[in-house]
């Protein structure tokens, strides 16, 4: 077999093997976020690494490091959030009713105007859109609610999941490519340190421009 067919059929394994995964994703959904913090954690725990700190520790450190920053934003948030959804689930239901009136009027109103069939027929679908996006809108958030409280035993799962990945990281990486024909392993690891690459510069982009953008937010309506 050719080394264009081996490097073939290893693409078309990896695919079927992503489609299957994709398949059991709810399953899988704890795996799925421990390797993500594993990939996210695993330049920090490098750092530490090379300053001569055990494996274990680093990645500890690491957790630490990530523990502090989401207690503070938890801190700074949290109070202001919770008395946001407070305020807009009291709001809700007096504005769905003042949002009802108001189309009732305006309904009341085109009928004594004198205006193309065309153009009330666009204003009513307009005002029933309006009311039927504020109910969407409240029962949207229930459903966040509801999705964010039915995960919370992947994301506590995730972190030790997380852990045994990053502190087995080598074994698996030599298994992996003790796997792999040695016709096409060079080719294979060049393409993933390629892949890796990329995906590390994305991230790195999308978290400065989220930073970015929240301070911008933060300072305007400070403003």
């Amino acid at each position: 077999m050719s080394r264009r067919a081996k490097i073939f059929l290893l693409a078309a394994a990896a695919v079927a093997a992503a489609l299957l995964i994709y398949r059991v994703r709810g399953v899988l959904m704890p795996f799925y976020l421990g390797i993500a913090v594993a990939y996210l954690c695993h330049p920090l725990v490098k750092l530490f690494e090379s300053k001569k700190v055990p494996r274990g520790t680093a990645i500890l450190l690491v957790y630490a490091m990530f523990a502090v920053f989401a207690v503070l934003l938890a801190y700074a948030v949290l109070p202001s959030l919770n008395r946001e959804l407070d305020q807009i689930l009291a709001l809700l239901p007096e504005q769905t009713r003042r949002l009802e009136g108001l189309t009732g009027n305006a309904l009341q109103g085109l009928e004594r105007l004198w205006l193309p069939r065309m153009v009330q027929q666009a204003v009513e679908l307009a005002l029933r859109r309006a009311e039927d996006l504020l109910g969407r809108f409240a029962a949207r958030i229930a459903e966040l609610l509801l999705s964010f409280v039915s995960h919370l035993f992947s994301l506590a799962l995730a972190p030790f999941l997380a852990y045994y990945l990053l502190k087995d990281l080598g074994a698996i990486q030599r298994a992996a490519v003790a796997w792999m024909p040695g016709s096409v392993r060079e080719d294979v690891l060049d393409l993933g340190r390629r892949v890796s690459a990329v995906i590390s510069a994305y991230v790195r982009g999308q978290l400065i421009v989220s930073a970015i953008v929240g301070a911008l937010v933060a300072a305007g309506l400070s403003l």
